[in-house]
């Protein structure tokens, strides 16, 4: 990557990676396909009884994640167009 004719030898990505390898310990997924999880909390799920056909509902408890996404492959065309 070159910014302002210097040239770094990683780019904004690598540096992002990079890091998730020394902070955020409470990381689920670490920086994956544009996302990344934290730990989030224990919850009240309504999940169906069965996911392949019509079915009941019943609420269960367990651990729900937060997600971080960002998309991208929008990001060019939107911050910066060609003049």
């Amino acid at each position: 990557m070159v910014v302002d004719g210097v040239l770094h030898e990683k780019s904004l990505i690598d540096m992002i990676i990079d890091t998730q390898k020394t902070t955020n310990p409470n990381n689920v997924i670490q920086f994956s396909d544009n996302s990344s999880a934290i730990i989030g909390y224990d919850v009240k799920k309504l999940l169906p009884t069965n996911v392949k056909e019509p079915s009941q509902f019943t609420i269960e408890e367990g651990a729900r994640h937060i997600i971080f996404t960002a998309e991208t492959h929008n990001f060019p065309t939107g911050v910066a167009p060609f003049r």
